[in-house]
């Protein structure tokens, strides 16, 4: 049986994940992906988002929606979320010009 939940749900992934997989050290590669999902992981935290799955270089989230919830509030917690996670993301790359963007 499934069951409804209203709800904003989040997926993003990292573009060229599987490429930097043959490009970066092993231990490069999994300190940058801890970084990313830690970024998105908990920007969404912050804004009352529930983490799902982390999917390799992706992150299935969750913004539930109560019954007394503004949709449209919890539209836009999702929304700083996803700007929050692209700054933290952007300033990741940066500091690592293999690393690739979030989408």
């Amino acid at each position: 049986m499934g069951e409804t939940i209203p709800a904003v749900v989040w997926f993003s992934d990292l573009h060229g994940f599987t490429a930097l997989t043959s490009t970066l050290s092993h231990d490069r590669l999994l300190a940058h992906l801890d970084a990313c999902s830690g970024a998105v992981g908990g920007v969404a935290k912050d804004n009352g988002g529930d983490i799902l799955k982390f999917l390799g270089g992706g992150v299935l989230e969750l913004f539930k929606l109560s019954e007394t919830d503004d949709a449209a509030a919890r539209y836009r917690a999702a929304l700083r979320a996803a700007d929050a996670a692209q700054s933290v993301i952007d300033a990741l790359n940066r500091e690592n010009p293999k690393a690739t963007r979030i989408r």
